[in-house]
């Protein structure tokens, strides 16, 4: 309708204009045109594709927007339902493991059998007599330390305790002497022999021991008592001489028959009481008792009777200085 209203107004006013150039001459005008109209539904025209597309945009956005919200939330779900489930079998074992564990503390698990290893120098008999352990108690309550603490000190020749629980009702106690005792000469001629770490297990004897017997020189003991460890009235060559019976143990040096040391750098192993082997100070020392024994071996062929000084305080060359 209002498309016909502006037809009738275009056709008027040429109509006019054209009366108006027959009564005063043509001025060569043209009738007026309308632009704003057209030029708005141009620009309408253009701008509805544009804004379509935006709207295309927009809410394709927003459904992406969504579906991620979407799936973030029910992977959030997933993984709670997955955490409850976990947290759920935890409390489950810990539950069982906690009933479990009560049950062979106070019911179960009693002690029928006890079976023991004994040492050359014990009994099984006089090991049953000290074991602070009995038929009817836990087999889990067993204190291993306290029980290898009171056999070593009741029974000084025990060296080392071992306790195995075999399960329902077995416990397994097996217990090691020292592979060397080391002994020292008192005053009065008697003996006191003690193990690598000092533990005095006889005192006052009245000969040496017999089998892997090595006599530590140049040093007194103090505090002696059987089963306990002893000091040694200079400590400072303590920790040496230890150095020199862990290695003894270690390479199992049956033929050395006596150990001593004057100084960090003045250390003497004495081999079948006829060779004294000077290594110097302890480092490398295993090295250098290796190099001696390969050259006491040697010696050996030669003259089975050799006595003297043997020095291997390190490189390649060891020296022999026969006794007189």
């Amino acid at each position: 309708m209002m498309k016909k209203n502006d037809d009738r107004k275009l056709n008027r006013d040429i109509n006019e204009l054209e009366a108006l150039n027959s009564s005063l001459g043509s001025f060569g005008l043209e009738p007026p045109k309308h632009y704003r109209n057209e030029e708005n539904k141009n620009a309408d025209g253009k701008r509805k594709p544009q804004n379509k597309k935006q709207q295309k945009k927009k809410s394709s956005q927003q459904n992406i927007s969504n579906n991620d919200k979407l799936k973030k939330h029910k992977k959030k779900r997933r993984l709670k339902k997955k955490f409850r489930i976990l947290f759920t079998v935890i409390g489950l074992v810990i539950g069982i493991s906690i009933v479990v564990a009560i049950l062979c503390l106070t019911v179960g698990f009693k002690i029928q059998t006890i079976q023991i290893n004994p040492c050359e120098m014990y009994t099984e008999e006089q090991i049953s007599a000290v074991l602070p352990i009995e038929k009817e108690d836990n087999l889990f309550l067993i204190d291993k330390k306290s029980v290898a603490e009171k056999l070593e000190t009741n029974l000084p020749y025990i060296y080392d305790v071992k306790i195995k629980r075999k399960i329902p009702s077995t416990v397994i106690v097996s217990v090691t002497q020292p592979e060397f005792i080391y002994y020292v000469i008192n005053n009065d001629d008697t003996y006191t022999y003690f193990d690598n770490n000092f533990k005095v297990l006889k005192l006052n004897a009245e000969t040496k021991p017999e089998a892997n017997a090595i006599e530590i020189k140049k040093i007194a003991l103090s505090d002696c008592t059987e089963g306990y460890a002893a000091n040694l009235t200079d400590s400072n060559s303590l920790d040496t001489i230890k150095e020199m019976m862990q290695l003894v143990d270690e390479l199992k040096l049956t033929e050395i028959t006596s150990i001593y040391s004057e100084g960090t750098s003045e250390n003497y192993f004495v081999y079948e009481d006829r060779i004294t082997i000077k290594i110097g100070s302890m480092k490398d020392a295993e090295d250098k008792m290796y190099s001696a024994l390969a050259s006491i071996d040697k010696l050996n062929t030669s003259n089975p009777e050799a006595n003297g000084l043997l020095t291997s305080t390190g490189g390649k060359q060891v020296y022999f200085t026969e006794g007189k």
